[in-house]
């Protein structure tokens, strides 16, 4: 067995896994498919009347979720300045990547954002009448299988984390 790192983001379920040796292989990633990675962050949009936010930097994340359940690692974070104390923030979500895909939204504080909503596409307004949740942002995709370009399982039940900014998953296992 051998110690590996995958270094670079999947892109179409292939992935290449690189050895301390330098030798790399590639597999194919199952059980996800584009849910592997961070969805692209929502982009945001305040108003200073409708809601209850008092002054002060909220912070939202996404995660995309599958009809199946299976619900990808959350994109970076996003945070929206308000005035006054009837502020609202609206987040426009980028287009789901499968049909009957939805958005979770995860926020108010920036940092440690929690469940605020299922469900969701094209736009959520946050009017701060929903109360978060305990449920924090998944850092990692749901249970993968890697499996090589003969079809045989190398690694099962692996799950593949996202660094802070989206733009690689990084993961340390060992396979055969």
């Amino acid at each position: 067995m051998s110690e590996i790192a995958h270094r670079t983001s999947p892109a179409g379920g292939i992935v290449t896994l690189v050895e301390p040796s330098g030798n790399t292989r590639t597999v194919k990633v199952e059980g996800a498919g584009t849910l592997a990675t961070a969805p692209t962050a929502p982009t945001t949009a305040t108003a200073t009347t409708g809601g209850t936010l008092a002054a002060g930097t909220y912070g939202y994340r996404i995660t995309e979720v599958a009809s199946n359940g299976t619900e990808s690692p959350a994109s970076t974070e996003v945070t929206q300045v308000t005035t006054g104390t009837t502020s609202t923030v609206t987040l426009t979500l980028p287009a789901v990547r499968n049909v009957g895909n939805t958005f979770n939204i995860y926020g108010r504080t920036s940092g440690s954002e929690t469940l605020l909503a299922t469900g969701v596409t094209g736009t959520y307004t946050d009017t701060g009448a929903a109360t978060p949740g305990a449920t924090v942002y998944p850092t990692v995709s749901s249970a993968l299988k890697l499996k090589d370009q003969l079809g045989r399982v190398l690694l099962d039940n692996i799950r593949l984390a996202t660094a802070e900014h989206g733009e690689t998953n990084v993961y340390r296992n060992r396979i055969p």
